[in-house]
């Protein structure tokens, strides 16, 4: 997808068919190479995009 640099991978671990963990992991995408973003600004930026999310269905 065009402009799209910056993603989360979703890792989940369930038993029972109940999740026992959630793991996030920000990526940079650029072109082909997929990098862990260790800086923590894409989490913050998905973090931020999460609250503005719920505070819109108040």
């Amino acid at each position: 997808m065009e402009f799209a640099e910056e993603s989360m991978i979703l890792s989940l671990g369930i038993l029972n068919n109940e999740i026992k963990y959630i793991r996030t992991i920000p990526v940079k995408i650029d072109n082909k190479k997929i990098s862990v973003d260790k800086s923590g600004t894409i989490l913050e930026r998905f973090e931020n995009l999460n609250k503005d999310l719920i505070r819109g269905k108040k």
